[in-house]
């Protein structure tokens, strides 16, 4: 006889998305959310890429810009998952983003190094400094005390989980490429 159960740690519901916008060799961009819960286990992940106009009658920064919102429209158009919080790399996403190029009710955020050169926009609502030397640049509002998105953020804080899923979801486009991320060598 099967004994009945319910988990109780609510991980399931409380996820968070990291999105990455990265130009590759080729000079088109790839573009990635990985959606992980609380305890840092993989929930979704999906990509895009976008080839871009090789022209000098585009500006480099409208470029990546234009990129950016047209892999993260397609990436949040494909995503089965809602994430509570979105973060995105301040090196990848221009201040501005979350209000003025994608609309969301979703809270996000812009990630940096305390070390990195640091450019905020007038729509980033607040800034968290992380102990772990990152600033947390909240384009909707730094998430009010008690909230689903705070508790998320806190417990991703202390575990060391507000950086290290960028790497996994760089991988994740490396995978996707066909790359050998194993460090195993090609399997034949």
């Amino acid at each position: 006889m099967s004994i009945p159960f319910r988990a109780t740690d609510g991980v399931g519901a409380h996820v968070a998305g990291f999105l990455r916008v990265i130009r590759d060799a080729a000079g088109g961009y790839d573009g990635a959310l990985f959606v992980m819960n609380l305890k840092g286990e993989p929930v979704e992940f999906v990509y895009s890429r976008v080839e871009t106009p090789r022209t000098v009658l585009w500006r480099p920064q409208d470029l990546r810009r234009r990129a950016a919102r047209e892999l993260t429209t397609a990436l949040f158009s494909a995503a089965t998952s809602r994430p509570l919080v979105v973060f995105a790399m301040a090196d990848e996403v221009d201040p501005g983003f979350f209000a003025g190029e994608i609309e969301t009710p979703v809270a996000t955020c812009r990630v940096a190094a305390q070390t990195a050169p640091l450019a905020s926009g007038a729509d980033e609502q607040g800034e968290d400094v992380d102990a772990a030397e990152l600033h947390l640049l909240w384009s909707s509002g730094r998430p009010a005390g008690g909230s689903p998105e705070r508790t998320l953020v806190d417990r991703l804080r202390a575990a060391g989980l507000l950086a290290e899923p960028f790497e996994r979801a760089a991988a994740g486009l490396r995978e996707a490429r066909g790359e050998d991320v194993s460090g195993l060598g090609a399997v034949q």
